[in-house]
Formats: C-alpha cells, structure tokens, sequence
C-alpha cells in the first residue's frame, strides 16, 4: 500500500491492535506504529488527514476539544472582589508598619538621628489608616445593579 492509496475503514481497522479501545487510551508509540502501518513507510512527511480522521474515529475522539470560554465575573463581583484585596493588603500594610515602629521605638538614642533612624520615621509616617478607611467604604458601598433594578 503507498502513501496514495485510498484507505477504507476495514484497512484501517485492520491496522488497529484489538485491545486498543475507548477504555485504555494508547500511547504516542502506539499511535505511531499504527500511523506507520497505515501510510506503509515511518518516513512519509505528511499523512492524510482523512486517515487521521479514521484513527481518531476508531479510538472514540469526536473532535478537537474547543476550550471553554471562561466568563467574565461581574462588574460588582470584580469590585468587591478587589475591595476586599485592598482591605486585606492594607491590613498586612499596617501590620509590617507596626512592626517598623516598635523597630523605631527600641532604636538606640545614637542610632535615631541616622540614616536608618530617618527611614523607619519615614516608613512609620506614612498614612495607611486614611487608605484603609477608604478600602472599608469601597467594600461596603451600596453598588448599583442597574437596568431599572435600582
């Protein structure tokens, strides 16, 4: 048989070993000793893709899979979603910031007027607590629903 030659089914159910069925799913090797057998030479560059279509048949694979589309969450689930992600970083923010103070509180007297004094005063000064509160007020804000469901 050459690369040529139309194949039927009964040739290419021929080729395929009994105990390869829908329940045990074969290996590359096998795949390719059954292509092999099929298009007579390991060599050919391209095999038909109707032959393809048989095998594929015969090993109970319909089609390509078709990934799925995955849904967008909603305008107001991404918002309290993202509220809710601010309010926890801000939360470890203040946390790590009170763990720079109590550093800066235990800090030698000759030490504090250094560079490393300044960099904790700089670090401990920042205002987490007003962005905080502003996290808290985007997570409990009454969102709208929209199209007249308001």
């Amino acid at each position: 048989m050459t690369a040529t030659t139309k194949l039927t089914d009964a040739d290419v159910k021929a080729s395929v070993p009994q105990d390869m069925g829908k329940s045990k799913m074969p290996k590359r090797r096998d795949l390719m000793l059954l292509l092999a057998e099929v298009v007579d030479s390991p060599t050919t560059p391209a095999v038909p893709l109707t032959t393809i279509a048989k095998i594929n048949a015969l090993l109970g694979r319909v089609g390509r899979a078709k990934p799925k589309k995955v849904k967008e969450a909603s305008r107001s689930r991404r918002w309290a979603d993202a509220a809710s992600d601010a309010a926890a970083a801000l939360d470890r923010l203040l946390e790590v910031q009170q763990e720079y103070s109590d550093w800066k509180d235990n800090l030698p007297e000759n030490l504090q007027q250094s560079s490393l004094g300044q960099k904790l005063e700089d670090v401990c000064g920042i205002d987490i607590e007003s962005a905080k509160q502003a996290a808290d007020e985007a997570e409990s804000a009454d969102l709208p629903v929209g199209f007249g469901r308001d």
